[in-house]
């Protein structure tokens, strides 16, 4: 008997056609002075997972600092902590992370653009692009 593979619901809340995939086309519009990164929200970041953030922003802004980092919406602060495993080359938004999630109200197949506005404050202005109206 063949067994049946399950999507990964990353996958169905990203695939074209669906609201996850339009918020994604839309934050790809985002257009900064400053550095930014995409992240997408799938089931897994948006219950008890760190936010994994890419490495090479991580290296070229955060390395050589303390691991607390802002984010700001919506003229509100949280703080929050970096996590960096170097044998990984990983890096993620840890302490803080689920805090944020629930109060900004985010949910799975939303798009989430982070602009370091203040480097030396180590601050990161989240615009949010809503995948459920």
């Amino acid at each position: 008997m063949p067994t049946r593979r399950r999507k990964r619901p990353y996958l169905v809340v990203f695939s074209p056609g669906t609201k996850g995939f339009q918020a994604l086309i839309e934050a790809m519009k985002f257009k900064s002075e400053n550095p930014s990164f995409i992240l997408k929200l799938t089931k897994a970041n948006t219950s008890t997972s760190p936010a994994t953030i890419p490495y090479a922003f991580f290296r070229k802004y955060f390395k050589k600092k303390e691991p607390n980092v802002k984010i700001q919406f919506e003229n509100k602060l949280w703080p929050t902590k970096l996590i960096h495993y170097p044998s990984l080359s990983k890096a993620c938004i840890s302490s803080g992370w689920q805090y944020f999630i629930l109060t900004s109200n985010l949910k799975a197949g939303d798009v989430c653009v982070f602009e370091l506005i203040k480097v030396e404050e180590r601050v990161l202005d989240v615009h949010i692009y809503r995948a459920h109206g």
